[in-house]
């Protein structure tokens, strides 16, 4: 679940979260309590925002709903500390610093869509910090949820940034 955080002149947060999903794989480098996770991603953002359009004498108003969404190849090195190891598992929290690369946009009101060029209309790259609580089971299924905070500005004068709230299942290869 997505949204771009808008600041700046003029501007406040009123985008709704987007679904989306991200698909990839990590490198699982453990230690006794502590897991450093490089991946590489395929992920999508974005969000959705809800118009209302009246004419000249303010009267008739129409909702729109427009959604925008960016395509992102990304880079996170999460590092996770064990807070309770289970015979089987454990429960881990922990984070780490991402960066993405933009590939490509879209945008669609009332379901038209629109392809859009992301070098026009938005700067790479992007990079934040991931927040993440979870669990692994059986020593191979992992359950995480997760909140990513973008600090790049990814074009404009309203400042857009990504974020994210995610939860993501996977399966380790022993």
């Amino acid at each position: 679940m997505s949204t771009l955080s808008l600041t700046g002149p003029g501007f406040t947060n009123y985008g709704k979260y987007l679904p989306g999903f991200n698909a990839g794989g990590i490198v699982n480098i453990e230690f006794s309590n502590f897991t450093i996770q490089p991946g590489l991603f395929y992920s999508t953002k974005g969000e959705q925002i809800t118009l209302l359009f009246v004419d000249a004498n303010q009267q008739n108003p129409q909702k729109a709903t427009l959604t925008y969404r960016l395509n992102f190849i990304e880079l996170p090195i999460n590092f996770l500390y064990k807070i309770v190891k289970l015979q089987d598992g454990n429960l881990h929290i922990g984070g780490g610093p991402y960066l993405g690369y933009g590939i490509s946009a879209n945008s669609s009101i009332n379901g038209t869509n629109t392809s859009l060029s992301y070098s026009k209309y938005y700067r790479n790259p992007d990079y934040g910090i991931n927040f993440i609580v979870g669990a692994e089971f059986i020593n191979k299924f992992i359950v995480d949820a997760g909140y990513g905070l973008g600090f790049a500005n990814l074009g404009g004068g309203s400042t857009p940034q990504n974020r994210v709230f995610s939860f993501s299942v996977g399966y380790l290869f022993r």
